[in-house]
């Protein structure tokens, strides 16, 4: 993944802060700022954790809102995910 592809997120997040980027019917609306949030947060943390650039990242989830975050924060870092 480039770092274009990397900022589309963070171009989202700045520009449409409060626009809903996911819909869930369990958790409702999530907007730009809050998956950007929600990602760097995660990020951060796999860093923390000794995750770093290049590493491969094992994402196993169900369709919920966390997918994206995980795969988002990943980006992120570039982490591989």
């Amino acid at each position: 993944m480039t770092q274009l592809q990397r900022s589309y997120l963070e171009e989202s997040a700045r520009f449409r802060a409060d626009e809903v980027a996911i819909r869930s019917l369990e958790e409702g609306p999530t907007t730009y700022a809050e998956l950007n949030e929600a990602a760097n947060r995660f990020a951060n943390a796999l860093h923390d954790r000794g995750v770093r650039q290049g590493d491969r990242v094992g994402i196993v989830l169900h369709n919920t809102v966390e997918f994206p975050v995980a795969l988002y924060a990943c980006h992120k870092r570039g982490f591989v995910p």
